[in-house]
């Protein structure tokens, strides 16, 4: 039974998903959006949403991070999607010597490439931001660092969507490709055939469906976990990470990037706790919940007879270099990786669309590709 015929048919409901359909309509493409269960259900419902530029460390990545900003500008001027982002700060702390050297590198790196960033003392991150503790020796600061609400933003955008004519179904799990030789000619799902020019898959961890067609990704699922509590009175404004993940080794069964951030609401969220989940469990485990626990006591203990009102972790398909995949291959599109979806994920749609629209070449988005250097030799090494 055929569902739809469309233009082009996107495979997942979170942030890359839902930006890739907006994208593609306002360039006049007749969309279908399809989700296995709801908007923002995956990675990008479970997210701190710090939009970090302490974590751009090449020009093109500079570029994406101004797209980013202009874009979630434009979305509250022209299509009233408020997502409560704001530049409000950041701050990376350093604990030792070690720590500090590696921030100060980075400091100098990031301000060679126009970035507003300062190399400061404790004392001067603490007058900034209150999750910044007495142990701090150095940190970074920059005011271009800002944070969004990323789950209200993925169903917000999905109205906006809607609005434009995208049509979008939700619990409607796709089940494999249609493919008619070389060339992939839409998709299956439970409730029918959609069947679509071109097919993107921006569906996250979930790219694993697609070895039945032949189609290997090189994403690791990884469970990044976090902990929310009930509103309290403003700590900062600023958000604040530690430097620790700064030396951490990559590979490390559970890593803990210490991160602090107070929402619109009030209530504060800690994270990320990344352990190398390499299935699509999404349970968070007891070692990363009580990294988090423990990070509120030790951070803010006079907070510790809040509530706990969320301790969860969201899937991701994590690349070596953290970098999403944007490309083509197997007759589809990918738009994959998003470590960090709150600061990728909206302007990856844009590169998707331009794509499909013949507005860029697969060169130009070289630094994505399936192929790239980074992700073939992890391939060959692991």
């Amino acid at each position: 039974m055929q569902l739809e015929q469309t233009d082009v048919v996107v495979v997942g409901g979170g942030i890359s998903g839902v930006a890739t359909a907006f994208a593609l309509r306002s360039r006049g493409f007749d969309v279908v959006l399809l989700e296995q269960r709801f908007l923002a259900f995956g990675s990008s419902g479970r997210s701190l949403g710090g939009v970090w530029s302490q974590d751009v460390t090449t020009p093109e990545q500079v570029a994406d991070l101004r797209a980013t900003h202009a874009l979630y500008e434009r979305l509250v001027a022209d299509h009233g999607v408020d997502a409560s982002f704001t530049r409000a700060g950041g701050v990376t702390f350093a604990e030792t010597e070690a720590e500090a050297e590696a921030v100060e590198r980075r400091v100098q790196a990031q301000r060679a490439l126009g970035l507003d960033v300062s190399f400061v003392s404790g004392e001067e991150a603490r007058r900034v931001s209150a999750f910044v503790p007495d142990s701090a020796i150095a940190a970074a600061v920059s005011a271009e660092d800002a944070r969004v609400d990323l789950a209200s933003l993925v169903r917000a955008l999905g109205a906006a969507c809607t609005q434009l004519g995208v049509r979008a179904y939700e619990h409607t799990p796709v089940l494999r490709a249609i493919r008619y030789g070389d060339d992939v000619a839409g998709v299956l799902t439970m409730r029918g055939e959609v069947r679509a020019s071109a097919v993107v898959w921006a569906a996250g961890p979930w790219v694993q469906q697609l070895e039945a067609d032949g189609i290997s990704v090189p994403l690791e699922v990884v469970r990044v976990g976090m902990l929310q509590t009930q509103p309290t009175s403003r700590l900062s404004e600023m958000m604040a990470q530690s430097a620790t993940h700064l030396l951490q080794e990559p590979g490390a069964p559970l890593r803990f990037e210490e991160t602090f951030v107070q929402n619109a609401e009030g209530r504060l969220l800690i994270g990320n706790t990344y352990d190398r989940a390499n299935s699509l469990n999404p349970h968070l485990t007891a070692d990363a919940a009580a990294h988090l626990i423990g990070a509120l006591h030790r951070r803010q203990p006079q907070l510790g007879s809040l509530g706990v009102t969320g301790l969860w972790a969201g899937l991701v398909g994590a690349t070596p270099d953290r970098q999403p995949i944007i490309d083509r291959t197997g007759g589809l599109y990918l738009n994959v990786g998003h470590v960090s979806g709150a600061l990728s994920g909206l302007v990856s749609g844009e590169h998707v669309a331009q794509l499909i629209a013949g507005e860029t070449t697969d060169d130009r988005l070289g630094r994505f590709a399936i192929d790239r250097p980074m992700l073939t030799a992890s391939a060959t090494t692991g």
